[in-house]
């Protein structure tokens, strides 16, 4: 089973504000582009799951209470996940796993307005065992637990070093009605070994990453639907230190089904 959907959509928030007699305008111009796609094989021996995800955000913001008001553009979101995973079906509450996590950025212009794309391009292999709590043709919920290898293949900074390490990924992909899908994946991947403390170069510590992804879609005509995304991303979890972002958007996109 095959699948690619694409969406365009756009989401505008103006506000008006009174100071000292005068009325001045704040406005904020959002654009998000998605693809979405799989590529799926179930057996009686096996389910081997094939993923592709493109999201890319942005805004571009006019504030006339700023006096240095400049709008520019400026990204919320850029990923490209490339995620496959085979389950062999042993029978037993648990099944046997491998698979390999690609991630990486469409776009990036954080050095001195440098296109370096696809920079760094990050691997993660891995293996285990996964529980499937879900799995019929309407739902796909599971929770795999298991050792994983992540390395880079062209480290920007010297901080991304290959590290292994242990991961807990539970993962869900269904319909809860006709019109309204959602997608989640929460993924913890703690590493075995101590490494460097980007926030302290003199320090160590053994590292615990959280990714987390949630993705509503509900369709409101054939060509048209509202994405409701909320992803949370911590580089950290195990430090007291603040180190995670939030992107929450809503927008009301023109969505096209490839095939």
């Amino acid at each position: 089973m095959k699948s690619l959907d694409l969406s365009l959509g756009a989401n505008q928030s103006r506000t008006r504000i009174h100071v000292a007699g005068e009325i001045y305008e704040k406005s904020t111009f959002g654009l998000e582009l998605r693809a979405d796609g799989s590529l799926n094989k179930d057996t009686p021996d096996y389910r081997w799951k094939n993923t592709l995800k493109l999201d890319y955000a942005g805004s571009k913001t006019k504030d006339e209470t700023n006096e240095y008001n400049n709008p520019r553009w400026a990204e919320s979101a850029d990923q490209l996940i490339l995620d496959t995973v085979r389950r062999w079906k042993a029978g037993f509450f648990a099944d046997p796993y491998a698979g390999v996590n690609a991630q990486t950025t469409v776009f990036d212009n954080n050095t001195f307005g440098e296109w370096a794309a696809f920079r760094p391009i990050q691997l993660r292999e891995s293996a285990g065992l996964s529980l499937p709590i879900m799995d019929d043709a309407e739902n796909d919920f599971t929770l795999r637990t298991g050792f994983f290898y992540q390395h880079y293949l062209n480290p920007a900074r010297r901080e991304n070093d290959p590290a292994p390490g242990f991961e807990a990924v539970l993962e869900y992909e269904g319909k809860l009605s006709k019109v309204v899908a959602f997608k989640s994946k929460a993924g913890v991947y703690t590493g075995l070994a101590n490494t460097d403390d980007s926030w302290s170069p003199e320090t160590e510590s053994r590292k615990a990453v959280l990714e987390w992804d949630n993705r509503l879609i509900i369709t409101l005509t054939r060509a048209l639907c509202l994405n409701i995304t909320y992803n949370v991303d911590n580089k950290d979890v195990s430090s007291t230190d603040i180190a995670y972002e939030v992107d929450h958007r809503t927008t009301l996109a023109l969505n096209w089904k490839v095939f």
